[in-house]
């Protein structure tokens, strides 16, 4: 799918935020089930789309995030850690857990 502008009026420039999915199938990255997913106006697209994620990538002006499996709700617990995880979540620019170094996947 072609990347669009996340903030396409923005001066500073075109993406302050971007967010990249990694999915089961490429009907997923459609931008109708998109529009959906991130309007919320469908709830089977909404649960579909999250459990069709493999890997989640979000960058923003402040912080960045990376996930492999599906979106999962609430917080990382050990029953969901088996298919779903957080590998990284912090500020741009500053080393994650007290270290130049991403947090390792076992």
């Amino acid at each position: 799918m072609k990347i669009r502008p996340t903030t396409p009026d923005n001066p500073q420039g075109n993406y302050h935020h971007i967010t990249i999915y990694i999915f089961t199938h490429d009907a997923w990255a459609e931008a109708p089930i998109l529009h959906q997913y991130l309007s919320g106006e469908d709830r089977d697209v909404w649960e579909g789309f999250r459990k069709a994620l493999r890997g989640f990538y979000e960058l923003t002006e402040s912080q960045e995030e990376g996930r492999i499996g599906p979106l999962v709700e609430g917080p990382d617990t050990a029953a969901t850690a088996a298919y779903s995880r957080q590998l990284f979540k912090g500020p741009v620019g500053q080393p994650l857990n007290g270290s130049s170094e991403r947090a390792s996947v076992p």
